[in-house]
């Protein structure tokens, strides 16, 4: 196939992953998945390979999954509104080096790889934070005031005048009990601590092996390991 430009690193570790398939409708996994998204929705000179590419791979999902990545994930219109066209997978182009450093957007996609880490990261806490600013600043004040809470000896009858505003404020809405209620937040913050040391690890390896990578498919094992363990750690 004539190449109308140079590629992209994105399009070249794109094209590099397809060109490797043995058996192009195997089950996609998500990092090259999302790279086939990414240029079905920037490129412009060789459209139609990228649109049937993002197409046919998606199609290698489960119904469920493919939902999922919907629902998840920036779907360019062209390939939403086309998923159920009978495309067939284009010819694979022969394996690309990589293109001199002027021509290579390198930096672009080692910062979009960043960006994803950290995104991954943001879902996977969700479950335990509600998404207001200064919210997990309150979830430390809490914390910290049920730790001095349970250390006490005798439950002061003024919460609030013995430096328990928190405490005060919340009693008799999440818990009937001042007791009942430091006991929630020691617990929350357990399971926040929890996850926040299983994943800070992870992310702060991936960080730093994409920060290192000196060509696209380093980046790409890099996050795709990054991802693979967190989906392997909630499974």
């Amino acid at each position: 196939m004539q190449r109308l430009r140079p590629l992209s690193i994105l399009e070249q570790a794109l094209e590099n992953h397809y060109a490797e398939l043995s058996e192009p409708s195997v089950k996609w996994p998500l990092v090259p998945l999302k790279m086939a998204l990414a240029v079905a929705g920037v490129n412009k000179g060789e459209e139609d390979r990228a649109v049937a590419i993002a197409i046919n791979a998606l199609k290698t999902l489960s119904g469920t999954e493919r939902e999922a990545v919907l629902a998840e994930y920036e779907v360019p219109a062209v390939v939403a509104l086309n998923l159920e066209a009978d495309l067939p997978w284009p010819e694979p182009m022969p394996l690309v080096d990589h293109l001199p450093a002027s021509e290579v957007d390198l930096e672009a996609y080692r910062a979009w790889a960043l960006e994803r880490v950290n995104a991954i990261t943001a879902k996977a806490r969700a479950p335990l934070l509600t998404d207001i600013p200064g919210q997990e600043m309150l979830y430390l004040r809490k914390a910290e005031e049920a730790k001095r809470f349970v250390g006490l000896t005798e439950v002061p009858t003024d919460l609030k005048a013995a430096g328990f505003k928190f405490l005060a404020d919340e009693v008799g809405v999440s818990a009937a009990t001042a007791e009942d209620l430091a006991a929630l937040w020691l617990e929350m913050d357990d399971q926040w601590s929890d996850l926040a040391a299983a994943m800070e690890r992870p992310r702060l390896t991936a960080a730093a092996a994409i920060r290192g990578a000196e060509a696209a498919p380093e980046i790409a094992a890099a996050l795709e390991a990054f991802e693979d363990g967190i989906s392997g750690d909630q499974a």
